[in-house]
């Protein structure tokens, strides 16, 4: 997920700050950031997308 990283860091959150307010795994945030993981939930992209105060939409890597 390219854009995960990006907006985590405009956002001006650490790795460890993202998983403690979305509740994801940090090592999972971090292989979603890397591109080691793929395909992550509905669940867990809403986790990810409410704490970064963004629409969930905003996340996806479309072309």
């Amino acid at each position: 997920m390219k854009k995960l990283k990006a907006i985590r860091i405009q956002k001006g959150l650490t790795l460890q700050k993202l998983s403690v307010k979305s509740s994801v795994a940090i090592g999972y945030i971090a292989d979603l950031e890397n591109g080691k993981a793929s395909n992550p939930s509905l669940n867990t992209l809403r986790k990810l997308a409410t704490a970064l105060e963004i629409e969930l939409t905003d996340l996806l890597d479309t072309a």
